[in-house]
């Protein structure tokens, strides 16, 4: 294990400079598109099986690898969640519970019948095992790699199914360290896209907006002043995640224990 390497993303070299270019011009190409004069809201199915149409959160059940936020960081980032909630309450769902905060590193499975995925989910788990063990003895012999800074770039829609803030790697040793680990987990599940780094602060409702409503939104999201500000994550609190629903999440493995949950 090296995660100093240089980055292949899905077996395709990846710069630094270039990765990051990427992300920005998608991040501001889905807020651009809200202002364009044939804007039309698709709900996605996938937001349907999350949330009901009057914004509660479903029972909705997966796997997940994340990395955990220090406490004074997710406080800080609440206040993105509030303001988002208190301009535009007609087109989100129930807050998602702060406690649970997290930047996605790899997903998993996931599906509305917890009894179809249970055996796909405790493969995913046995995989993840040995990875954070690989991962553990890793940072023994390197702690300097142990750390990642992280910074923001836009708050964003993504898909049409969730509000997110939008995060790049701060620095190209940020972005090797969390990239090559980003690909361990490729071996646990392929993913067929390669991360974008992000926190969800909100879900849309699935019901189609109005002009009226878009435009609002594109409003809050050009108002945004974006503090100058870094986010510097711990991988040894790396956590293998179980959830019950978008705001239900349990953790089954976290890297730094000796001992699994």
């Amino acid at each position: 294990m090296n995660l100093m390497k240089p980055v292949k993303l899905k077996n395709v070299d990846r710069t630094f400079e270039d990765y990051c270019n990427t992300v920005r011009e998608e991040e501001l190409s889905s807020i651009n598109y809200l202002n364009s004069s044939d804007i039309s809201w698709h709900v996605p199915e996938s937001l349907k099986k999350k949330v009901s149409s009057s914004g509660q959160i479903m029972p909705y059940f997966g796997d997940t690898v994340v990395l955990n936020l220090e406490k004074e960081d997710i406080n800080f980032l609440s206040a993105f969640q509030s303001k988002l909630l208190e301009e535009l309450p007609d087109l989100f769902s129930e807050p998602l519970e702060k406690k649970y905060f997290h930047i996605t590193l790899h997903d998993l499975t996931s599906g509305i019948d917890k009894s179809v995925i249970e055996h796909k989910m405790e493969e995913n788990r046995v995989k993840c095992e040995k990875i954070f063990i690989d991962l553990r003895d890793y940072f023994k012999k390197f702690p300097n790699q142990a750390t990642v800074t992280l910074k923001p770039l836009f708050i964003y829609p993504c898909c049409n199914i969730s509000m997110v803030m939008g995060f790049i790697p701060f620095t190209e040793r940020d972005f090797r360290i969390i990239m090559n680990m980003y690909n361990l987990f490729d071996d646990v599940i392929y993913l067929d896209y390669w991360l974008r780094l992000h926190m969800t602060l909100a879900y849309f409702k699935p019901t189609g907006f109005s002009k009226e409503q878009i435009r609002r939104l594109y409003d809050t999201l050009i108002g945004f002043k974006m503090p100058d500000f870094v986010i510097k994550l711990d991988i040894r609190n790396l956590t293998y995640q179980r959830f019950n629903s978008m705001n239900e999440y349990s953790n089954v493995l976290i890297l730094s224990f000796e001992f699994y949950l």
